[in-house]
């Protein structure tokens, strides 16, 4: 895998070339002192003005040493991770975080700004019920996980998973350590990094791997929009799983 070089102009080309796509934009700016940047990004899925305030507007003023380190500190987003394969440095720009590159750096500048499309957490129509809570899981998984968070808070282990070779989807599976069974866990781990699929639309995908005897006429997959629900679940040994871009949540 090519890693970053720490010359600008030859990472920054090799970076393009991995994004051959229209919506890949780049802005090129110095600091103070003349240190060349470069800031590559997806146009429809980073917030730009996010950007501009947490990322370009610091460094265009930044007079320091062109350390990944120094840099880092520069940059007021809470979100920031650093990356040397321009692999995952592509992926994270489709994914809608930035990547900065400068001259002389050994590691590109992943940065969170990724613009969020969520509709709000509301009764979910599948789920209605007369006495219990009304939030429902959302298309969100952050927005998803921190549902799960709430009624959890110690013991609860999530675990990111990605899965499909052109999506990418981000997969979250949910378990309480020392309530389910070590060997249920990976066995779950297993198959979910086993699937061999291109694209995952929504997490009922996934019930036909998951399943051990899939024409079964028992149901070994269960499905909920309802947190409370999958959080009971859980609470009872189960694994949860949610899925990026599906308000369905699994549980095995």
């Amino acid at each position: 895998m090519t890693s970053i070089t720490g010359v600008l102009k030859q990472d920054a080309e090799k970076l393009k070339n991995l994004l051959p796509a229209e919506d890949i934009l780049t802005f090129d700016f110095q600091n103070g002192e003349g240190l060349s940047f470069q800031c590559i990004f997806a146009d429809a899925v980073t917030d730009k003005e996010l950007l501009a305030d947490e990322v370009l507007r610091p460094l265009q003023t930044y007079s320091g040493k062109p350390t990944t380190d120094e840099v880092k500190k520069a940059v007021i987003s809470p979100e920031v991770r650093t990356e040397k394969n321009l692999q995952k440095l592509a992926d994270e720009i489709l994914a809608g975080n930035p990547v900065l590159l400068w001259d002389g750096a050994d590691e590109g500048l992943i940065v969170g700004t990724k613009k969020v499309f969520v509709r709000s957490v509301t009764e979910p129509p599948t789920d209605v019920v007369i006495k219990g809570p009304r939030e429902g899981f959302i298309e969100d998984v952050k927005i998803n996980t921190s549902l799960v968070r709430r009624r959890f808070k110690t013991d609860l282990k999530i675990e990111m998973i990605k899965i499909g070779r052109q999506s990418q989807t981000v997969v979250a599976m949910c378990y309480l350590e020392g309530t389910t069974v070590e060997q249920t866990i990976k066995d779950v781990r297993k198959k979910l990094k086993e699937i061999d699929i291109d694209y995952i639309p929504d997490s009922s995908y996934l019930t036909h791997f998951l399943s051990s005897r899939p024409y079964s006429l028992m149901k070994q997959v269960g499905a909920t929009e309802k947190p409370d629900i999958f959080c009971a679940k859980i609470a009872e040994g189960r694994v949860g799983l949610l899925v990026d871009g599906s308000p369905i949540a699994l549980t095995v």
